[in-house]
């Protein structure tokens, strides 16, 4: 299972000083999408998932529905990010503190809004 405490240090830090990533219900949901994400996959949590995760959050047309976001971004990995789905969860010195930057160069019906 992914480490929670450091998903939520990242969902904390990401995208700080816009009001949408501020609310808790928000933060939450990206912990919950994050963990769900790397136990479906099979992958281990890297620094910089929050920052992959943030734009989805944002997609007006999903209105808010963790499973549109979730599907969203899994679609997006798998075209566009593969190498990370090579951090397969066996805890490899290599995939240990590499995160998302490294290897891209420099660069349920509850809705997410409401009350759980």
């Amino acid at each position: 299972s992914p480490d929670t405490e450091q998903v939520r240090l990242d969902v904390v830090r990401t995208r700080a000083k816009l009001r949408h990533f501020q609310s808790e219900n928000i933060r939450t949901a990206m912990v919950r999408l994050l963990c769900m994400f790397c136990l479906r996959e099979r992958v281990e949590y890297l620094q910089g998932m929050n920052e992959l995760l943030a734009p989805f959050m944002l997609v007006p047309t999903v209105g808010g529905r963790p499973r549109s976001v979730y599907f969203l971004m899994r679609s997006f990995v798998r075209r566009k990010l593969p190498f990370v789905l090579c951090a397969r969860s066996s805890k490899s010195s290599e995939t240990a503190g590499a995160g998302l930057g490294n290897g891209v160069g420099s660069t349920s019906s509850t809705q997410f809004g409401s009350s759980p």
